[in-house]
C-alpha cells in the first residue's frame, strides 16, 4: 500500500520525487498509527536513525565535493579527457570504456559515491560523445547515454563483494545460507543486467521512444525544445 501510494503520486503527476518522499513518510506514520504501534519512543528512534543516516550521506557529499573541486583545480579532468582522446577509441569505444569503469567501481562503491566522484571525471567525456547520427536528436542521444549509465549503476547493487542487495538478501536468508552461495547465485542476474544494457545499446529506441514522443508532443504544442 505504501509503495503504491509513493509510485502512484509520482506516476500520476501529483508529486515530484522529493514530495513523494514526504508522502511516503506521512503514509508510514499513518500506517504505524493504524496498527497501534505508534509511540513517542518509536518516533524518537526513527528521528535518531534518520539523523544519523542523513549525516552520513551529507558527509559523503562533502567529501565527494571536496575531491571533485581539487581534481578539477589540479587539472585532472583535462588530463583524463586528453588521455581518452589520445587513445582514439571513437564514440563507441569511449562509451564502452566509461561503462566498464562504472561497472567495476560498482563492485566496490555504492552508487552515491560513484555518481558524486566519478561523474566529475566522466561528464565532460560523455558530453563530447556524438551519437546524433545513430540516435537522431542530440538531446535524446544524451538521454540514451544516461539510461545506459543508470543501468550500469544499477548493477552495483548486485555485483560482489559489496553489492547491497546481497547483504539485504543475506539478512533475510536462513542461517545456512552463506555469502558464497549468494555470490554464485547472483551470476545469472548480473548476466541478465549485462544483456539488458546490450539490448538498450543496440536498440536505442527501447530507451528513447518515450522521450522522443514527449518531445514531439511538446513541439506540436509550440513549446521550444532544447536540442
Amino acid at each position: 500500500m505504501l509503495v503504491a501510494l509513493i509510485l502512484g503520486s509520482i506516476i500520476g503527476g501529483w508529486a515530484s520525487l522529493s514530495e513523494s518522499a514526504t508522502i511516503g513518510a506521512l503514509g508510514a506514520v499513518l500506517l504505524t498509527w493504524l496498527r497501534g504501534a505508534l509511540s513517542l519512543q518509536r518516533v524518537h528512534e526513527v528521528v535518531v536513525r534518520t539523523t544519523i543516516t542523513t549525516a552520513m550521506i551529507f558527509l559523503i557529499f562533502v567529501g565527494a565535493t571536496t575531491f571533485s573541486l581539487m581534481f578539477r583545480l589540479l587539472g585532472g579532468v583535462e588530463a583524463f579527457t586528453g588521455a581518452l582522446a589520445a587513445l582514439r577509441l571513437g564514440p563507441w569505444g569511449t562509451l564502452i570504456v566509461v561503462l566498464l569503469v562504472i561497472f567495476v567501481l560498482g563492485c566496490f562503491l555504492d552508487w552515491i559515491e560513484i555518481v558524486l566522484i566519478s561523474f566529475t571525471i566522466f561528464r565532460p567525456v560523455l558530453d563530447a560523445l556524438d551519437f546524433s547520427a545513430y540516435i537522431g536528436r542530440p538531446y535524446v542521444a544524451f538521454g540514451w547515454i544516461t539510461i545506459l549509465v543508470a543501468l550500469t549503476l544499477q548493477s552495483s547493487f548486485l555485483t560482489p563483494p559489496f553489492g547491497f542487495a546481497l547483504f539485504l538478501v543475506r539478512g533475510s536468508a536462513p542461517p545456512g545460507v552463506r555469502m558464497a552461495h549468494l555470490y554464485r547465485g547472483i551470476v545469472p542476474f548480473v548476466l541478465i543486467q549485462v544483456f539488458v544494457i546490450t539490448c538498450v545499446a543496440i536498440f536505442p529506441s527501447i530507451a528513447t521512444w518515450l522521450p522522443d514522443q514527449l518531445l514531439n508532443l511538446e513541439a506540436t504544442r509550440g513549446v521550444k525544445v532544447r536540442e
